[in-house]
């Protein structure tokens, strides 16, 4: 376990290729800590569609040159019950506080990053994939 919401087997990149070959990986606990804060608030599990990826599977996915993913400070989650109303928004956005916050889909998916402690803007907030 990563922390009490975050398996340990939730956070290599997906890549099979990168994890026989460097089975290493980066976490930063900025990003932990969100994440189980907002998991704490909303009292269900937020499976992880996306955590740590190596460059060559981040170049794959779409992923930005320089994404917070490489570092292991981005999580891509879906949240099943989400309506991703403004209230839902407003209560995900105290929690991120400074940070990044991406509707990936309407459907419920989200990114969230801890950027602002590493020297991005504070409060990027945007809908639609930003990878």
């Amino acid at each position: 376990m990563i922390s009490d919401f975050i398996l340990l087997s939730e956070v290599p990149c997906p890549c099979k290729v990168c994890v026989n070959n460097n089975p290493s990986f980066s976490v930063d606990p900025g990003i932990v800590s969100l994440f189980d804060r907002w998991r704490m608030v909303v009292g269900h599990a937020l499976p992880i569609t996306s955590f740590w990826r190596c460059k060559s599977h981040n170049t794959l996915v779409g992923g930005k040159v320089g994404s917070l993913h490489l570092v292991g400070a981005a999580i891509d989650f879906y949240d099943p019950s989400s309506d991703i109303t403004p209230a839902y928004l407003d209560r995900l956005s105290k929690i991120i506080g400074d940070g990044g916050l991406g509707i990936i889909k309407p459907e419920g998916y989200f990114h969230i990053d801890c950027g602002h402690l590493l020297g991005l803007p504070k409060y990027r907030r945007w809908e639609g994939v930003q990878k």
